[in-house]
C-alpha cells in the first residue's frame, strides 16, 4: 500500500469524498481504494457522499452561471477617456510591454471584453502612427532648420584661406 502526504487517514471527510468519487486521471488508483476504506471507517454512507456530490455539483453550476453572466457583462465595457487617452499616448510603451494597462489583449480576448478589445487594438495602432509621424516630421523639420543654418554661414573666409585669393578671382 503506498504511503501518501499527508496519509489518506489524515485528510477531512470532504476531501476523502472527492478522492473516492475522482478518477483515476485526477487519482492513483490506490488513493481512491485507500479513501475509500477511509470513508467505511467513518461510516460515512453513500447518501451522504451523494448529498455531499450534489451540493458541489451545484455550487459549482451557480459559479459557472455567474461566470456567464460575468462573460456578457464584459461585452460592453469600455475604457473610460482617462483611460483610452493614456493608452493612446502611450502605445509604443505597451507594445514593447514596457508599460501595461491591465489585462493583455489575450486576457481581454479571454475574458469577452469585445468592446475593450477593439477599443485597445484601435487605439495601440492609432498611437505607435502618431508617434511614428511625429517621429517623421520632427526629423523632416530638424533637417529644414539644419540646412537653413548651414546656408546662412558665411563661408568666404574659409573659401580665401582653403583656395587663396587667385583661385576665387577664376571661379566668378
Amino acid at each position: 500500500m503506498i504511503e501518501f502526504n499527508p496519509p489518506i487517514s489524515r485528510r477531512d471527510t470532504e476531501e476523502l469524498i472527492a478522492i473516492a468519487n475522482g478518477t483515476i486521471d485526477d487519482w492513483q488508483q490506490d488513493a481512491i481504494d485507500q479513501a475509500k476504506d477511509e470513508l467505511n471507517k467513518r461510516k460515512v454512507t453513500r447518501y451522504d457522499q451523494d448529498k455531499t456530490l450534489d451540493r458541489w455539483k451545484k455550487k459549482a453550476e451557480k459559479l459557472e452561471l455567474a461566470y456567464q453572466k460575468k462573460l456578457e457583462q464584459n461585452e460592453t465595457e469600455s475604457y473610460t477617456i482617462e483611460k483610452m487617452i493614456y493608452i493612446f499616448l502611450m502605445a509604443p510603451f505597451i507594445l514593447a510591454r514596457q508599460w501595461t494597462v491591465g489585462l493583455s489583449l489575450s486576457e481581454l480576448k479571454k475574458e469577452n471584453y469585445q468592446k475593450k478589445f477593439n477599443q485597445r487594438l484601435f487605439l495601440l495602432l492609432g498611437g505607435t502612427t502618431f508617434w511614428i509621424l511625429f517621429g517623421v516630421i520632427n526629423a523632416n523639420d530638424y533637417e529644414k532648420k539644419r540646412q537653413k543654418e548651414i546656408e546662412k554661414v558665411d563661408i568666404s573666409e574659409w573659401e580665401k584661406n582653403y583656395y587663396g585669393n587667385d583661385s576665387l578671382k577664376k571661379i566668378d
